[in-house]
């Protein structure tokens, strides 16, 4: 079954305008111990958790060998988009947003 993704990259809430059509969303989630990541299917009746791993260790070549790796696997669809968490934005970004050219001057 399904789980509802409660949060989507624009903020908190479920979006307004509906899908055309299910996306794969490949997120990716860079820490300083770890880096976790999840291929997902999100369509407007939810989200759906297709792979994922956490890869220990901040090693960045190791990490995205895995995520090619699990990506290659048969039967998984390639990713519509990639999202990438950024954790802290400094004194002045507080809140959730996409990263666009208004963002990139602050």
């Amino acid at each position: 079954m399904a789980t509802i993704c409660r949060r989507f990259a624009i903020g908190a809430g479920r979006r307004e305008s509906p899908l055309l059509k299910p996306r794969h969303v490949l997120a990716l989630n860079s820490g300083s111990s770890s880096f976790k990541f999840g291929l997902f299917r999100v369509a407007d009746d939810g989200c759906e958790a297709l792979c994922g791993e956490t890869v220990d260790g901040a090693d960045p070549e190791v990490a995205m060998a895995r995520v090619a790796a699990l990506l290659a696997q048969p039967g998984l669809p390639s990713p519509d988009v990639i999202g990438q968490r950024v954790v802290h934005g400094g004194p002045t970004l507080r809140q959730h947003g996409l990263i666009g050219a208004a963002l990139r001057r602050q």
